[in-house]
């Protein structure tokens, strides 16, 4: 059964996980754990981009008012909205993320998505310190197991091919650390289906919604976009986010040769600590090209709606 394949492709990686992929032309969609609760990494940068340009449309915010902040990957502090977005999207600064969601604020970003029926999808208002917070209680997770800190465990992890050995072993599923200790949430159907709303221009205001999808070119990363490149002619354009060792997922539209576009949303949690990691983003691109045959097999197939619960 799909719902099968699809489980031995995150097990391979000891990694639990949720997809979904729908068709923005007709609707038709494939889903596995699609409605469980996961974080999103920087995935959900692409809600405060469609923000930015939802006010700039309603004449609420100028995108060539200069913010100042310090950003990660660039000289300077100070920069237009209109280029801050382009740090987030692009290279995903963190510094620019914050200054643009204390600018058009985080409560405006979570009426939209509420509005748009996305309610699992939630957002601190505080990247850098969220992202503080997040890494305290990892560190304090790798001090049980004997290392100096959660970064100091992946270099273990990493010198004995990315499996500790069993005594070291941290576990990070959802019963040793919740999602909401880490960071935003959402779930790969309203990841996906957010991207969709983008592409068919019910997100927002026409205007809006082209500009996130001019700023969300190909990214030249990894992940769903090595997949897509084995399909000749095919484009991905997206958002993908994670935790060193603990988060990968990635999310966006692949449009094929022949027209068809595809909203997609692959969501990863290690089950312990850095399990998986040198393989994630290879794996994350054979989950979405095995994805996109299943759903092209034939109209007929159950494999058109998988749905395993859990």
């Amino acid at each position: 059964m799909c719902g099968d394949e699809f489980g031995r492709l995150f097990d391979a990686i000891d990694r639990d996980g949720g997809l979904y992929v729908v068709d923005i032309d007709s609707g038709t969609e494939l889903e596995w754990w699609a409605d469980v609760v996961m974080n999103t990494g920087s995935a959900f940068k692409v809600a405060v981009a469609l923000e930015v340009f939802c006010q700039a449309c309603a004449g609420s915010l100028d995108l060539d008012q200069v913010l100042t902040f310090i950003p990660e990957r660039f000289p300077g502090t100070e920069f237009a909205i209109e280029s801050a977005v382009e740090m987030m999207m692009r290279v995903s600064d963190n510094g620019a993320t914050g200054a643009l969601l204390q600018r058009v604020g985080q409560p405006q970003i979570m009426r939209r998505l509420a509005e748009l029926g996305l309610r699992k999808t939630l957002i601190g208002a505080d990247v850098p310190s969220e992202l503080d917070a997040i890494f305290a209680r990892l560190d304090r997770l790798a001090r049980i197991a004997g290392f100096s800190s959660w970064m100091d465990l992946g270099t273990a992890a990493a010198n004995n091919d990315h499996a500790l050995p069993q005594p070291y072993v941290v576990r990070t599923d959802a019963a040793a650390i919740s999602p909401a200790e880490l960071g935003p949430v959402t779930t790969a159907r309203e990841l996906a289906t957010l991207w969709a709303m983008i592409w068919r221009n019910q997100a927002g205001p026409p205007e809006a919604c082209a500009a996130v999808r001019a700023v969300t070119g190909e990214t030249g990363r990894v992940r769903i976009e090595t997949g897509v490149r084995t399909l000749r002619g095919a484009t991905f354009q997206g958002k993908g986010g994670g935790l060193p060792g603990l988060i990968n997922n990635d999310a966006g539209v692949i449009t094929l040769p022949n027209g068809h576009r595809y909203a997609i949303a692959v969501v990863t949690r290690a089950r312990a600590a850095f399990a998986g990691e040198a393989a994630t983003d290879a794996q994350l691109a054979t989950i979405a090209t095995t994805a996109l045959e299943t759903l092209g097999r034939t109209a007929t197939s159950m494999c058109w709606r998988v749905r395993v619960s859990g």
